[in-house]
């Protein structure tokens, strides 16, 4: 099966089918992708757990500025990861966040306040530590328990 068809300048695939550039995975835009597969669902956001072990970690140490950051990085992570659970059923690839919210909510409508509490903090991020944990911890919880089973979803 063919993953990716076209790929625009500068972008390309190392020996194990990541996207590389001279720019972050984060970053890339407007890759247009003519079948999204499973694997790349998985590369992108396959590491949830361990992002989420860490968030938290760092969470319960972080000062006031260090909270806001480790709340915006991991609000656009999560925000990713439930995106990569629906991308390969969704047939739509895009790195815009947004965009990628809308496209979570078709599947998981029930995330709404959720996605829209993530935007939000991407945007003005809370000095709340015990609110930002508490969120994280369920939310990232919940898409690592059932991170595989819905990035592999067909239809």
């Amino acid at each position: 099966m063919i993953e990716i068809g076209i790929l625009k300048a500068g972008y390309g695939l190392d020996h194990n089918g990541f996207i590389v550039s001279d720019v972050s995975k984060d970053k890339i835009d407007d890759v247009y992708v003519t079948c999204i597969h499973e694997s790349i669902a998985i590369r992108f956001n396959g590491d949830i757990d361990e992002v989420l072990r860490r968030t938290l970690n760092r969470l319960t140490t972080a000062s006031g500025e260090d909270i806001k950051a480790f709340t915006q990085s991991f609000a656009r992570k999560l925000i990713r990861t439930y995106y990569s659970m629906v991308m390969v059923r969704s047939q739509i690839w895009t790195t815009r966040l947004h965009e990628q919210a809308e496209v979570i909510l078709q599947h998981f409508p029930e995330k709404e306040s959720v996605i829209r509490t993530l935007l939000h903090w991407i945007d003005e991020p809370p000095t709340d530590r015990e609110a930002v944990y508490e969120l994280f911890k369920f939310e990232g919880e919940w898409a690592g328990a059932n991170f595989l089973n819905e990035a592999k979803t067909h239809g």
